[in-house]
């Protein structure tokens, strides 16, 4: 049944929705689908799962090349990294020296960050929380006092 423009009425075109896409939820023509579209990331998932060979790794990081923000404060340089859902902090090994963060996970997969100023490996902390992996480093004092030398002489007798 068509209206005056031409388009049918919104009871077909919702048949035919459901008729051509059968995954849609049920609910889907009686509640508003902007509200929630947690079915739509279910659906893509379960295809995903189905089309995926059994061994296929899942990335941790969401960007090997880098996708995490360096923030520096007077006192520390804070690492906030974004990892997935399948994060295992158990399993994860975060090290630093004055100039380098480290990050191993148990596949292997690294993600190393070249830090700009030099930290305070001892007294790091590091914290995961909602998806983010955050790690703060306190960062070495910049030593304004001069220190003697002292010159040694090699004079030959």
């Amino acid at each position: 049944m068509r209206n005056k423009g031409g388009l049918t009425s919104w009871e077909e075109f919702e048949k035919k929705m459901l008729e051509q896409f059968p995954f849609l939820p049920k609910n889907f023509t009686q509640a508003n689908p902007a509200k929630n579209l947690s079915w739509v990331g279910d659906y893509v998932q379960k295809q995903l799962q189905k089309s995926m060979p059994a061994d296929f790794k899942i990335p941790i990081f969401h960007d090997n090349a880098g996708n995490y923000e360096l923030h520096e404060t007077h006192r520390s340089l804070i690492v906030r990294l974004p990892v997935s859902d399948h994060f295992e902090l158990d399993h994860t090994k975060i090290s630093v020296n004055r100039n380098k963060l480290r990050i191993v996970l148990p596949s292997g997969e690294k993600q190393e960050i070249q830090l700009k100023k030099q930290v305070n490996p001892k007294q790091t902390r590091a914290k995961y929380k909602e998806g983010i992996l955050e790690i703060q480093m306190p960062k070495m004092p910049e030593s304004q006092n001069f220190h003697d030398v002292f010159v040694e002489s090699e004079n030959e007798e």
